[in-house]
């Protein structure tokens, strides 16, 4: 069976124009080996479909589905093109964290509390706590 079939063995295409990822995923990202080597689903999608991906480059999801592998729905773009989207979008820390809870983030650090406490603490990324103490997001 080829690369592409059992590609598409493992996709349901949904109401919305989503081709959904049903087998293994990781941190949301569907995933398939290849040769042995684990694949990200969407960025084998991408060049299954549209071509080689250049280095440096990320494939970002138009429908912010992680699941979604469709190639009218993945573009490319750089890593800053991808956390412009995640804010503009609403998929950052805003979903857990509020302005009150991110000025508290920012007094407990210069209280002494580490980047990988203060995460654990707020049940947030590390990257998210990153973001607020370097003023990326709930800027004062």
């Amino acid at each position: 069976m080829s690369v592409s079939d059992r590609f598409l063995a493992k996709v349901i295409k949904n109401d919305e124009g989503c081709w959904e990822w049903k087998a293994t995923t990781a941190n949301g990202y569907g995933q398939m080996k290849v040769d042995g080597v684990k694949c990200l689903a969407h960025r084998l999608s991408y060049e299954l479909h549209k071509g080689p991906i250049a280095k440096g480059l990320v494939v970002r999801h138009k429908c912010d589905n992680k699941l979604c592998v469709n190639p009218e729905h993945l573009e490319l773009g750089t890593h800053a093109d991808n956390s412009r989207d995640m804010l503009e979008r609403g998929r950052s820390v805003s979903r857990k964290l509020d302005k009150d809870k991110a000025d508290e983030i920012r007094h407990l650090y210069q209280k002494g509390f580490t980047q990988v406490q203060l995460s654990e603490m707020f049940e947030v990324s590390r990257t998210s706590v990153r973001l607020i103490l370097y003023g990326e997001t709930y800027l004062v």
